[in-house]
């Protein structure tokens, strides 16, 4: 076999899936958003009977494609009524692609967060954060190896896009799996910082400022400068509670609509500015946090009287 040959079945074998849904059978719908064109399916392999959770996203319209799915669409009525018309397109296979995430093997705390349930607002106090977030931070599962292979270049390399090594106050600037690269407007990145230790807003105080300032100015330059998305197109905030608990900042267009940048979100310059204001600001403040119904810190809250 020559030289090339090796080489094309190394790409084949490198295409091929690490998993195939067709080992799985369906047990339930989590959730579902029609907002976000989404659902979370769990699902159980035929073989070792270990859970996984699909993620599947009807990706945007092609807007380079448009006039080919038009002209191959075919238009089915609903209603009518004067110059209006309501109608189901059914476009060819090619413009019906589906974005996915498999998680698997999963966790029972996966199969509580992408399940629907209902939520509840919690004011916590710095007193509760020590006596009832941290223990429970302490004995939960808050698994971050994923981070750490993307910080060492073991995994997701081709999605960095700015990286400072700097062991503490350094920090990479990668594409979300949200975001196709593409699509300007619907822009998701995030920042992980390579300190290690800072897992929330609770633990940032003035010795973070530099950090702090550095991201928000360097991430703004390197976004102008690949992708020509201007400073006042960008956002930066970070969720509390965040997702995991290793300090990263989510960075966003404007225009786009993320999943949890809301009640979730304290924009990074709120935070910069709060700490100017007093350094240890957020071992002080009171923090209001949404807390899902089967997720374990909402249940540690619930039992000492506080949900």
């Amino acid at each position: 076999m020559s030289e090339g040959e090796i080489k094309k079945v190394k790409l084949e074998e490198e295409r091929k899936p690490l998993v195939d849904l067709a080992d799985f059978e369906f047990e339930k719908i989590l959730n579902s958003s029609a907002e976000l064109k989404s659902i979370f399916v769990l699902l159980q392999h035929k073989g070792n009977k270990e859970k996984a959770i699909l993620i599947a996203n009807k990706l945007p319209f092609d807007e380079v494609k448009c006039s080919e799915w038009l002209g191959s669409s075919q238009m089915k009525e609903i209603t009518t009524n004067d110059i209006y018309g309501n109608y189901y397109s059914l476009m060819d296979q090619k413009f019906n692609d589906n974005k996915c995430m498999l998680i698997y093997p999963c966790t029972g705390k996966h199969i509580a967060k992408y399940s629907a349930q209902a939520r509840h607002l919690i004011e916590e106090t710095i007193k509760d954060y020590q006596e009832i977030t941290l223990p429970y931070l302490g004995k939960s599962s808050n698994s971050i190896v994923w981070i750490q292979n993307c910080l060492d270049g073991k995994s997701e390399a081709d999605r960095v896009i700015y990286d400072d090594k700097d062991p503490m106050n350094g920090f990479m600037l990668m594409m979300d799996c949200k975001w196709d690269g593409k699509d300007m407007t619907s822009m998701y990145c995030q920042v992980i910082i390579r300190q290690a230790g800072i897992k929330s807003l609770r633990d940032l105080n003035g010795g973070n400022l530099g950090m702090l300032k550095t991201i928000k100015s360097k991430v703004v330059e390197v976004m102008d400068k690949k992708y020509g998305i201007k400073k006042d197109e960008v956002i930066m905030y970070f969720h509390y509670q965040p997702s995991y608990y290793h300090l990263h900042v989510h960075v966003t267009h404007v225009n786009y609509t993320a999943p949890g940048n809301n009640i979730f979100s304290v924009l990074l310059n709120d935070v910069i500015s709060n700490i100017e204001l007093m350094s240890d600001y957020y071992q002080k403040a009171t923090l209001t946090f949404i807390g899902k119904e089967l997720d374990g810190l909402y249940i540690a809250y619930k039992e000492a009287g506080k949900a």
